[in-house]
């Protein structure tokens, strides 16, 4: 849509890069690549949040790829080998490392509306496509919808909570659900394999996949397509 300005979001926890909860992160950066727009960098006007940005055209369309981020005094304090870290939430609660780092984890994605939000009105975009990762899909699969429930993740839950202009548009990049006993926080913050890095790497076939779904949602932006309210999947 010519003259139109799009917002993509890839959720994540910045002080964790490369973690299977990122992937929306990752994702963004690899397209940034992909469209050849280069690396996301910190954008004056979202300096309070941490949020990084960079900009793209994709067929006559104005690209806003953004990730949310963490200052660095953030970075610092969470840092999932802190002793400082660690010591200091033992004194309010008792946790290992893991624990942790899965606390501070989740309270950075339960706060990723307010930037995202940010993004929008500095940026004068109205239309969201949101990346996040997502237990529900399948490892490397993509899933696109308009609209619909959070599945239970916070990062959702907090930009529907906070994005002013109504619905948007879902990409899920699935990633599974673990199969060996690991529980499921400990899981989500686990490294993305060399697989997994391959496939969702700008270069890779995952990559292929999520252009093909932002040229869906690009296609129908307000989500008035016929088919508006159905999953389509790629993979």
């Amino acid at each position: 849509m010519a003259g139109t300005s799009v917002l993509i979001a890839g959720l994540g926890n910045a002080p964790y890069p490369l973690t299977k909860h990122s992937l929306g992160q990752y994702l963004v950066d690899g397209l940034a690549q992909r469209l050849g727009a280069g690396r996301l960098r910190p954008h004056p006007t979202l300096r309070k949040d941490g949020g990084h940005l960079a900009t793209a055209k994709h067929e006559g369309t104005s690209l806003l790829l953004y990730k949310t981020g963490a200052s660095k005094l953030l970075s610092c304090i969470l840092h999932p080998l802190s002793a400082h870290m660690r010591l200091f939430y033992t004194l309010i609660r008792p946790c290992t490392p893991q624990t942790c780092m899965h606390a501070f984890a989740d309270r950075l994605m339960n706060i990723s509306g307010p930037p995202i939000a940010a993004a929008s009105r500095t940026q004068n975009a109205k239309h969201l496509v949101l990346i996040y990762d997502s237990v529900a899909d399948a490892p490397c699969t993509l899933a696109l919808k308009y609209g619909g429930g959070a599945r239970g993740h916070n990062g959702v839950r907090s930009t529907q909570a906070h994005w002013p202009h109504g619905s948007f548009w879902h990409l899920r990049a699935g990633i599974g659900r673990p199969s060996d006993g690991t529980g499921l926080a400990e899981f989500v913050l686990s490294k993305l394999d060399a697989e997994e890095r391959a496939f969702w790497g700008h270069q890779g076939k995952g990559m292929d996949l999520v252009l093909k779904a932002l040229e869906a949602a690009l296609g129908d932006l307000d989500g008035q397509g016929k088919d508006i309210g159905v999953q389509r999947l790629f993979r």
